[in-house]
């Protein structure tokens, strides 16, 4: 039995309010549309049709299993511990009354994140480019702060790597959020200019560790020249660095993933947009380069199950940044003027939920 469109209309209606928080328009063409069917016109196909519910404004087979979807947690960015298990407000209700609370120790940041398997699970071996320092360094400590226990931090000299590694794992270990010798960080020397050098690391992390489970590229280098001055070589480098140090890393960590895996590219807001007033062209379009390459990559590797994102952050005031904007105070109060500069902290949540299996259904995007 077909229903007219008087009838359709405002039982749609009424569905739909009851069954979205979001106001929802059912139009008059919709429902004629829906009416104007072969069997309207008398198709014979009449004993084949079957009475159904009328139409609602959105359901949830709640037969698919949803693995992201567990327990949660409040966790405090920087350091944190573990105060009781008492579940605490949820005013949103993103966490269905299944959350354990951390309390707030030294920093006041406070990010909601999933906890064990909806985030990093505990074993889960994380691999971070450019680690020992500014975003990378941030970006290694996030993964231990989210239960990684296996990181690896892989910068140009290993002797900066090895001094960052020691230093996280003391931090955690004095803060007793981890016991002694359960957090294991391996500080590996690497160019990801070079094809060979992050041919090696690979090959040392996956002997040390057994497997790759999360990527982020967060080597790079930035230079200011006026491109009609800037130095040919010194464009090559940049584009070696941020462009093919890019490609090789995931291709190289691609060979030894698994279907779940994650490779996330640091790229820039300035891959989309024209920064001002610092002439930097080619670091430019080496970032737009790294953006389209993890959306070309996301597709190339979907069929593996591999994940591979961008995320493009804007001013971020590291020790770097720092150097530069000290030295050009013109630069330094043209971007202060212009937007507030982001703490590497900014970061974390991006970071973690594009590593994570929270980010199950999330492949080719770019953060901006």
């Amino acid at each position: 039995m077909l229903h007219s469109t008087r009838q359709v209309l405002p039982a749609s209606r009424q569905i739909l309010r009851s069954t979205s928080s979001t106001p929802v328009r059912c139009y008059p063409a919709l429902a004629r549309s829906l009416t104007s069917t072969p069997a309207a016109r008398g198709d014979g196909y009449e004993k084949h049709r079957v009475q159904v519910n009328e139409p609602s404004g959105g359901t949830t087979d709640k037969s698919m299993h949803r693995p992201y979807v567990q327990d949660f947690a409040f966790i405090v960015a920087g350091s944190w511990k573990r105060a009781s298990n008492e579940t605490p407000q949820d005013p949103f209700g993103l966490f269905h009354g299944k959350c354990t609370f951390f309390a707030q120790q030294k920093d006041s940041q406070l990010i909601a994140l999933s906890h064990h398997r909806t985030v990093l699970q505990q074993g889960k071996v994380c691999v971070v480019t450019g680690g020992a320092r500014g975003i990378g360094h941030m970006i290694s400590q996030a993964f231990m702060e989210s239960g990684a226990t296996k990181v690896a931090i892989l910068d140009l000299r290993k002797e900066d790597a090895a001094k960052a590694a020691e230093e996280m794992v003391a931090k955690f270990e004095e803060a007793g959020e981890y016991q002694k010798g359960e957090l294991e960080v391996l500080p590996i020397g690497c160019n990801v200019a070079s094809e060979e050098s992050v041919q090696s690391a690979f090959a040392e992390i996956v002997q040390k560790f057994g497997k790759v489970d999360c990527v982020v590229n967060s080597a790079g280098l930035v230079e200011n020249f006026p491109a009609t001055e800037y130095p040919t070589e010194k464009v090559k480098k940049l584009l070696d660095v941020n462009i093919l140090g890019s490609y090789f890393v995931a291709r190289e960590a691609a060979k030894v993933m698994t279907s779940g895996a994650s490779i996330i590219l640091i790229g820039s807001m300035s891959g989309v947009v024209i920064n001002v007033p610092q002439p930097q062209t080619p670091y430019n379009f080496s970032k737009a380069a790294v953006i389209h390459m993890a959306k070309s990559l996301a597709v190339e590797w979907a069929p593996k199950g591999i994940r591979v994102n961008c995320i493009s952050p804007g001013y971020v005031l590291t020790n770097l940044t720092k150097v530069i904007l000290d030295a050009n105070t013109e630069l330094r109060d043209t971007w202060t003027n212009m937007t507030p500069m982001a703490d590497p902290n900014d970061l974390k949540g991006a970071v973690i939920y594009l590593g994570s299996d929270a980010s199950a259904f999330t492949t080719g995007s770019n953060m901006l």
